[in-house]
Parts: structure tokens; C-alpha cells; sequence
């Protein structure tokens, strides 16, 4: 009795589990489908896409420059498609592969573009919030369109008015790390920076964050940072705190040089790739396969416990059904039969002989040496 439910429990678990796999496959898991084939990322070989290779106009580009342009065609691949490759060709040269677009022209035209970096009032004069806080992802998100804040003389400084940016590891009260980023500013920036913090530092409070103490640091859209205020600083040199490691501050210092000094490309070659499938394309999604595989090893199950007859050997007399041999039966999904394979006859030995007539005679003698087995077994 226990060796049958423990073979019942075993089929009921094995349905379940290939039930639930079928089931992720074709449906996934969540809203975003996670797990599922549609899921499953292509890359340009195969969902097809744009090649694009840039070359800096500059002449003899800095290592930095270069470091700081091919990390902006990261971010702005990776906002096409997270599959996207960016890698370097040489030292001017860098080349983007973004697989599975629809607008070839777009692509060429948002990673041709330098962008600009602002750093904006955290809630204007009038009370319109330009931030707010970012439940979802965490940090802070544009409120409203940035046209709209710069519209309305909302930004503080632009990349115009910045001489650089480099990650620093100091030295908190404690004696720990604090990862920053030391940001320098040219005399234009020096005034306006001035009168900004002067501002700001005005709504500083260590209890309460308000997001008029805030100046956040725009780029492409999207806010990076958004320090508080903690100081009045008059002389163009801050130091942006608050990054979690070294690799954080280096990034934000990226960013930040990428708006301020952009470094100028211009585009020596492209390509659009089609998506190299048959035409018609076949049906990616079809849920045949997926019920197929499903209910396949179901049935054989369910065939084999009921009906255990069906699987036997035939015999001349029926053999008794009966519960003891539905448990020891056991179903494969398929069985290789060996069979032995036919070797041709070969020479066995051979004889040479001269006659008196200085004729070659050869006599050969061949031995069989293969079989053909009836019934598999041992060879």
C-alpha cells in the first residue's frame, strides 16, 4: 500500500512541476512577464537593429575624454534597449550595436547629440516643485517638464559654466571613508553658484529635508543627484557628498564632466540590420508547443496507472490486471534498443605462390566476422 502511494505521489508531483513550468514559460511570472519566452532578450544577430561607429572630431583626444563619451553612449544605448553593446574600436573610435528597433533615425540622432547637464532649484520662487521623490526607483524624478523649469529661470548653472569634476575619497567626523565628488567652476558659475547656495542654505534644516534646501543635478532628463545645501559657497569650489562607494562618485563625476565639456563625434559609418528570419516569420509565441508539453507526459501517466495492460509484453493468455502489478509497472518516455552493427567479411590470411609459368596465383581466405544479433544483449 505505501509503495503505491508513493508511486501515485510521485506522477501527481511530477505533472505539478512540469504544469508549472509550462505555465511560467508561456505566461511568466508578474506583469513584466518575467521567466517567460517573451522575456527572453535578442541580440542584433538575431532581433535584428542598428550598427552605429562614432570617431571624435578632436584630433588627439585625452584618455578621459574618451572614458567619459563612451560612458554617455552607454547610458544613452541602454536606454534603447538593455542588450545594447557599446565597446571601443580604438582609441577614437567607439562602436554601438542596438538590436531590436523600430526608428533607425531616432537612434542616430539621440546618440549623436551631446546633451546638456543643468543643476536646478529643487522648488522654484513661485512654490512650483521641480523634484519630487521617487518611490518606485528611490531618489528623485523631474516634477514637471524641464522646458517648463527652464522656462521659468529655475536652473542655477549650466554645463557652460563648469571647469570639472573628479571623484575624492575623504574623511568623515568618524574617521571613515566618505566618497564625494570635488566640483570646480569657472567666474560665471563662481557668482551664480554663490547666489544659489546663499539661497538654499537658507531652508537647511538637520531634522526636516525640504526640497527647497535641494540644488539637484539634471542630465538627459533625469535627475542624478540631488544634494542638500549644507553651506553657503562662494567661491566656484563644492564638494557634492553622500555617494555610497568610490565607483558611484566616479560615475556622477562622469556625468557631470560628459554635460560640461562634451567631446564632439561625428558618425563614420552605419547600418540597419534586418531580423534575419524566414519570411513568413513564424508564430514566436505559439502555445501549442506549450500545451504539448504539458499534457504529453499527463497522458502517458495516466495511461500507464489505468490501463498497465497496454505497456506489456503480448502474450497468448491475457495476463491478470490487478493492483500489485499496476504499482510495479514503470513508464519510460522512450527506450534506445541497441542493435549490433554489421561488419563486411574480411581477409581472414593470405597466400602467394609462383607457378612455372611465373604466374601470380593468390589465394585468399575470408572469415565471417559478423553477425546480425535477434536479441539485444551483451556484445
Amino acid at each position: 500500500m505505501k509503495e503505491k502511494q508513493k508511486g501515485i505521489l510521485s506522477i501527481v508531483l511530477a505533472a505539478v512541476i512540469i504544469a508549472v513550468t509550462g505555465f511560467v514559460a508561456f505566461f511568466g511570472i508578474g506583469s513584466d512577464k518575467l521567466g517567460s519566452m517573451a522575456d527572453v532578450k535578442l541580440g542584433l544577430d538575431l532581433a535584428g537593429g542598428v550598427s552605429i561607429t562614432y570617431e571624435a572630431v578632436k584630433e588627439n583626444p585625452t584618455a578621459q575624454e574618451m572614458e567619459d563619451t563612451f560612458y554617455k553612449m552607454q547610458l544613452r544605448a541602454h536606454d534603447f534597449n538593455s542588450e545594447a553593446a557599446v565597446y571601443r574600436e580604438d582609441d577614437t573610435r567607439i562602436n554601438v550595436d542596438i538590436p531590436d528597433v523600430t526608428d533607425a533615425n531616432q537612434v542616430l540622432e539621440t546618440l549623436g547629440d551631446a546633451g546638456m547637464i543643468y543643476f536646478i532649484y529643487g522648488q522654484s520662487a513661485e512654490g512650483k516643485a521641480n523634484i519630487e521623490y521617487n518611490s518606485e526607483e528611490g531618489g528623485y524624478k523631474l516634477a514637471r517638464p524641464l522646458e517648463e523649469i527652464i522656462a521659468d529661470g529655475d536652473v542655477v548653472i549650466d554645463g557652460s559654466c563648469i571647469l570639472g569634476a573628479e571623484p575624492y575619497i575623504g574623511q568623515n567626523g568618524l574617521g571613515a571613508n566618505s566618497y564625494e565628488v570635488i566640483l570646480t567652476l569657472n567666474e560665471a558659475g563662481k557668482t551664480k553658484f554663490a547666489d544659489a547656495t546663499a539661497y538654499a542654505y537658507s531652508y537647511y534644516n538637520t531634522s526636516t529635508v525640504s526640497i527647497r534646501n535641494i540644488i539637484a543635478i539634471v542630465y538627459d532628463g533625469r535627475v542624478y543627484s540631488a544634494p542638500r545645501v549644507s553651506a553657503h559657497i562662494p567661491d566656484g569650489n563644492a564638494v557634492i557628498n553622500g555617494q555610497t562607494d568610490y565607483n558611484e562618485s566616479k560615475q556622477l563625476a562622469s556625468i557631470i564632466r560628459i554635460g560640461a565639456l562634451p567631446l564632439e563625434l561625428k558618425e563614420i559609418r552605419s547600418s540597419v540590420c534586418a531580423k534575419p528570419l524566414i519570411v513568413p516569420e513564424p508564430r514566436k509565441y505559439s502555445t501549442a508547443a506549450a500545451i504539448s508539453v504539458v499534457t504529453l507526459p499527463s497522458i502517458m501517466a495516466d495511461s500507464a496507472f489505468s490501463k498497465p495492460s497496454l505497456t506489456l509484453e503480448r502474450t497468448v493468455l491475457p495476463v491478470p490486471i490487478s493492483s500489485r502489478i499496476r504499482v510495479k509497472i514503470t513508464t519510460f518516455a522512450s527506450t534506445a534498443i541497441p542493435m549490433e552493427r554489421i561488419m563486411p567479411a574480411m581477409p581472414y590470411s593470405v597466400s602467394v605462390t609462383l607457378n612455372r609459368f611465373r604466374q601470380i596465383i593468390i589465394t585468399v581466405t575470408y572469415r565471417q566476422s559478423a553477425r546480425l544479433a535477434a536479441t539485444p544483449g551483451m556484445r
